[in-house]
């Protein structure tokens, strides 16, 4: 895979060596900068695609819960674009006599800016963080300040430093900063998190982290229950079969004829009147839906823990963790 500038940067920035320290238990897991170093572009970019789901037991009560992590590297690169010409004017300032002794974070919230307004740039809006202080659905702390400014010759411009959080101790263990060019100022939070699946149309928002979420489509997400299929990963097309009768999927009747292979020859599905028609379909998607409904609650009975109720009557299969869409059975993805 060929990198472009901004991935080549990034890149660097997520497996740069940002030190140990004797203290910190990077030691025993191996910190992030670490645990990077031994992936490319493609494999970093690739994780946290998909949507975790677990059942979680207290005081005899079961619930379902679903964890979305949002890639830090991919969150930048859909949001900016490396500014070269920028980043090496930071980095000549960051060495001159008066900045020497700033630490990067220092220089990036009043350092570089105080250069830039002396050069006759006006400053509007301007924002920084670090996205450890909020709730934050990121694989990896941010931490950065914006800048939105026009320069003396009328030009406007919108630009943010970065570092990536590689160690231990969030305290410490941050990258060289970089600097990046974006359309709109940005906030790295990490606070907004989608989930949903390109099949069916499911989605759910957050807006803090992903431990609650809203404008749920078509069902609410605290409703359903859940059930891990680790120890028969065959019962998900019946789970499927029965959340599509609960979500009014008539229309399901081919997927019955595809994975169960189960129809009757004689069913006269094809008759010309469609209202019959319809009405035959239904009445199958149910039979084959109870006859379902029982194997799964033979799975229940045998693995009561593996299994979250709800109240809408859905429930979200999960397969090796990873939480999966009622209706179709594919993995649920995670966007920032």
């Amino acid at each position: 895979m060929k990198l472009n500038e901004t991935q080549s940067v990034l890149l660097s920035m997520f497996t740069e060596n940002t030190g140990k320290h004797m203290l910190d238990s990077g030691g025993a897991y191996g910190r992030n900068w670490q645990r990077n170093q031994s992936k490319s572009y493609a494999e970093l970019a690739s994780e946290y695609k998909t949507a975790r789901g677990s059942i979680r037991t207290y005081k005899g009560e079961s619930t379902f819960e679903l964890e979305a992590t949002v890639n830090s590297l991919t969150y930048i690169e859909n949001q900016t674009n490396y500014a070269k010409q920028w980043d090496k004017a930071f980095h000549s300032i960051a060495k001159k006599k008066e900045y020497e002794e700033d630490s990067w974070m220092e220089f990036m919230e009043t350092g570089f800016k105080e250069f830039l307004e002396s050069q006759g740039c006006v400053f509007g809006e301007e924002y920084g963080g670090n996205s450890y202080n909020g709730e934050s659905a990121l694989s990896q702390v941010i931490q950065w300040q914006s800048y939105s400014f026009e320069t003396k010759e009328g030009k406007e411009h919108n630009i943010v430093a970065i570092q990536i959080y590689g160690g231990s101790d969030v305290r410490g263990g941050y990258s060289t900063p970089h600097i990046f060019e974006c359309d709109d100022i940005p906030w790295f939070s990490g606070n907004s998190v989608y989930v949903g699946c390109g099949n069916c149309g499911s989605s759910f928002d957050s807006e803090n982290g992903g431990y609650s979420y809203y404008d749920c489509l078509p069902y609410e997400l605290s409703e359903c229950g859940a059930i891990d299929l680790s120890y028969d990963e065959d019962l998900l097309e019946d789970i499927v079969s029965m959340n599509r009768v609960v979500l009014g999927s008539t229309s399901s009747l081919k997927f019955f004829q595809e994975k169960f292979e189960k129809v009757p020859a004689n069913n006269n599905l094809f008759l010309d009147d469609k209202e019959s028609r319809g009405l035959q379909s239904r009445q199958l998607v149910k039979q084959l839906a109870e006859k379902a409904k029982g194997r799964v609650e033979q799975y229940i009975s045998e693995w009561e823990d593996e299994y979250a109720p709800g109240s809408n009557g859905i429930i979200i299969p999960i397969i090796n963790g990873v939480a999966l869409c009622p209706e179709c059975g594919q993995p649920f993805y995670v966007h920032g």
